[in-house]
């Protein structure tokens, strides 16, 4: 064989190579960025909707949604001590249940979430239901 035909070879090769090389590197980052899903608004501000009592029953659902989604995971506990910004969340469960527009689906299914993606609390959120459901007067 030719050595000049060899060099050509490998240097076709070595150029397909690095044109795979390049759309597989370009097609991850553009999937990435498509999957990234930033949320509009922090905890605290989901939490003031939550508060709001001029918030409609759908406005409830999709503020607890998006908390639920984007900030539904509470750090670990240390030992026996719950995470500082858990009282955020034990006030979010208070005004579900306190809120003029809220329904049972709505406080029901945000506490089942909540105690599924975080099972180190589970005791605590089932508390902080029960406290804001007597609240209530329920």
């Amino acid at each position: 064989m030719n050595i000049v035909f060899l060099l050509e070879v490998g240097f076709g090769l070595s150029v397909l190579l690095g044109l795979l090389i390049f759309l597989l590197v370009s097609f991850r980052s553009k999937r990435v960025q498509i999957n990234k899903e930033e949320p509009e608004l922090d905890l605290q501000s989901l939490k003031a909707i939550i508060e709001d009592e001029k918030t409609t029953s759908k406005g409830l659902k999709e503020a607890l949604d998006s908390v639920i989604k984007y900030y539904g995971v509470i750090d670990g506990k240390g030992g026996a001590k719950t995470y500082y910004n858990f009282d955020t969340y034990l006030k979010i469960i208070f005004s579900i249940c306190l809120h003029p527009n809220t329904n049972k689906d709505l406080i029901i299914n945000f506490e089942k979430e909540l105690r599924k993606l975080n099972p180190d609390y589970t005791t605590e959120i089932g508390d902080a239901l029960i406290k804001g459901l007597n609240s209530r007067g329920v």
